[in-house]
């Protein structure tokens, strides 16, 4: 679910492999997102959401080049 929040179809990977995969952002909820996106305001305090999400975006996907949001 971090992933789907995350990435925002920004990867190749996404791009790429994410039907066969079964990779649907959409199925993500609104309170899943309300719900993700406090948890990472409450580990990156301090840190805009746009940035963290590129962050973590960049940990799980290390190949990708650094998103922007």
């Amino acid at each position: 679910m971090v992933h789907k929040f995350v990435c925002g179809g920004e990867c190749g990977w996404y791009k790429t492999k994410s039907r066969e995969a079964g990779f649907d952002r959409r199925s993500v909820t609104t309170e899943q997102q309300e719900r993700i996106e406090g948890v990472i305001r409450e580990v990156m305090r301090g840190v805009p959401m746009n940035e963290a999400k590129a962050d973590i975006h960049e940990f799980i996907c290390p190949s990708e080049p650094r998103p922007s949001y």
